[in-house]
């Protein structure tokens, strides 16, 4: 056991907010006015850091342990990843019908943003990681924390959640097998990071 139960309750309490809220922010849609994006991005930053640290404190294994080692076919494996994921998701939302994806106010629209989206992005990869396939796996298993992480990405849209979940259970899988949360991280930045192939800025 890396963690107390009652610890285990508040992270899946946090998930839980966090999932309603997006999945609020989605339901608005186009109602809501746009977003202050480089005040969104610092909270999104500063609140995935503080969740890590809560992680941190209640985990009763080094942190070092819970990623894993390095390996030098890490960048391969998460180019690997990367690719099946990439062109695999369009079959997936093409069978799963039209997107209710609602998240282009987000992305960046100016340099500034899009330097913010890179650091954004590195955040969410090395963080999310930890928490699901680190944290949540060890806990729960591959599955559930797959299921998880598709409804705390909510705020993509309902359809979007069940892609998301699909993409949770390739980096738990990946992470089992090569027992270590480094090419999923990679992977997880590198997603996130080509949001920027359509800056126009």
């Amino acid at each position: 056991m890396i963690a107390s139960r009652r610890h285990l309750t508040v992270v899946l309490l946090i998930v839980g907010v966090l999932a309603v809220g997006g999945w609020y922010a989605n339901a608005r849609g186009g109602q809501a006015a746009a977003p202050n994006r480089l005040a969104l991005y610092a909270s999104v930053v500063i609140g995935q850091l503080l969740f890590l640290r809560y992680i941190k404190i209640g985990i009763r294994i080094p942190m070092r342990e819970l990623i894993g080692d390095v390996r030098w076919f890490d960048p391969l494996i998460a180019i690997a990843l990367w690719c099946a994921i990439h062109f695999g998701s369009p079959y997936l939302q093409r069978a799963l019908g039209q997107s209710d994806n609602r998240t282009s106010n987000i992305v960046p629209h100016t340099l500034v943003e899009a330097f913010a989206w890179i650091v954004v992005a590195c955040t969410a990869g090395f963080v999310e990681e930890i928490v699901f396939r680190g944290y949540l796996q060890r806990r729960i298993g591959v599955a559930l924390q797959a299921v998880l992480f598709g409804i705390a990405h909510g705020y993509q849209g309902v359809r979007s959640v069940i892609a998301v979940a699909a993409i949770g259970l390739a980096f738990g899988l990946v992470a089992r097998l090569r027992r270590s949360l480094v090419p999923g991280m990679l992977t997880h930045a590198a997603l996130d990071l080509y949001a920027l192939a359509a800056f126009r800025g």
